[in-house]
């Protein structure tokens, strides 16, 4: 390391879309202070975003959008070039902040060795607790015995759950470290916003309104959400919020036959401007996924701050964190009486309950903490 010019660090991030910018931007917010210089690489539109606030940038686009055999041999060529980028840059250090389904590309890489790596794992598919089908079942164990090679060879790994952290941990030992999702100081309650939005969906002032958000991917259980609305009292509403995802909204609005005027739909992308007013209007965010699901949930953030009760399913993540900092209410995704009652149940908790998780996943305490660990690496 250069003590002259401090620390220089290769971040990476391969996806624009969704929260990858918001995360990114977290990430580096408080490096400057602690004299950490960051070559950024990876997708043009963010280095189009940050060059401003950073060393250099490197566009470099990861096109996964092919068959198997040519999506891998694009990872693998995309990590080959990040290595070869960093050590061009001098770098200490090289920190993918989304190592998801690159695992096999570092591996196969050849290069991942030469610097310092850590690397961000958002989802633990590899996971067996995670597994539904005997061929993810024999996929995620040939990743666990990569990933294992890897971190043996001082490969360091950050996750935003303990659960995941335990499990990975039992791979190699001291291997990960687990650090609390980043979240905004900016979302805050709205009543002008609350207002604004419900008056939009024609509202009464005693309906209550359940939230899914970020569109339909399967995974999400927006269809769950469409048939538990049949068995709630009439002044229960559901809004959808986001683009079309793998379930459509036509199948959606089908499933909802005689409940057509209680199911509210936005299919598009939320801008960050309405993300506050919508969360705000809602008097219940619902967590209602799969057991496939592995990750932390950007919406339960953003519900933690803002202090929207949350009704979610008994997912080991999304249940570890809801019960820790007392977000709301946890249910077995196959008992929906048991989910109907904690939707029934929800109370409005007092906003001063939620200062702990604010203070924990606060975007001061993440970049720091992230700055700590690259030196901890070094």
């Amino acid at each position: 390391m250069n003590s002259e010019s401090g620390l220089t660090v290769t971040l990476v991030e391969h996806i624009a879309t969704g929260h990858h910018m918001e995360y990114l931007l977290n990430a580096i917010s408080e490096f400057d202070t602690h004299n950490i210089k960051i070559h950024f690489v990876g997708a043009p539109q963010i280095c189009e975003k940050i060059k401003d606030k950073v060393q250099s940038v490197t566009p470099l686009v990861l096109d996964t959008n092919c068959k198997l055999v040519r999506r891998e041999f694009n990872r693998i060529t995309f990590c080959k070039q990040v290595f070869i980028l960093a050590k061009n840059n001098n770098s200490d250090l090289i920190h993918f902040l989304y190592v998801d389904r690159l695992i096999r590309a570092l591996f196969f890489s050849g290069r991942q060795f030469e610097i310092p790596i850590l690397a961000t794992l958002h989802w633990a598919y590899m996971l067996p607790s995670f597994c539904q089908s005997i061929k993810q079942k024999i996929a995620a164990r040939f990743e666990r015995f990569l990933l294992k090679k890897l971190l043996k060879h001082d490969v360091k790994l950050i996750v935003h759950s303990d659960f995941i952290a335990d499990e990975i941990n039992k791979l190699e030992k001291g291997s990960v470290t687990a650090i609390n999702y980043p979240v905004s100081e900016d979302y805050k309650f709205s009543e002008v916003g609350r207002n604004d939005i419900r008056s939009k969906l024609k509202l009464a002032h005693d309906d209550q309104l359940l939230l899914c958000f970020g569109g339909t991917r399967y995974d999400k259980g927006a269809d769950i959400a469409v048939k538990l609305l049949k068995n709630l009292p009439n002044n229960y509403h559901l809004l959808i919020a986001g683009k079309e995802g793998d379930i459509s909204y036509e199948t959606l609005e089908n499933i909802a036959t005689d409940n057509e005027n209680r199911l509210h739909i936005m299919n598009r992308f939320i801008d960050d401007d309405e993300v506050n007013d919508i969360f705000s209007a809602a008097d219940v965010l619902l967590l209602l996924y799969r057991p496939n699901f592995s990750g932390q949930s950007g919406p339960l953030t953003i519900a933690g701050v803002i202090g929207v009760p949350i009704v979610a399913t008994n997912q080991n993540v999304l249940s570890e964190t809801i019960n820790k900092y007392n977000l709301g209410s946890v249910a077995e995704a196959s008992d929906s009486v048991k989910v109907l009652n904690a939707i029934i149940n929800s109370r409005c908790y007092c906003q001063k309950d939620n200062r702990r998780f604010l203070g924990d996943s606060s975007v001061l305490k993440f970049s720091q903490t992230l700055a700590c660990l690259y030196r901890e690496k070094m």
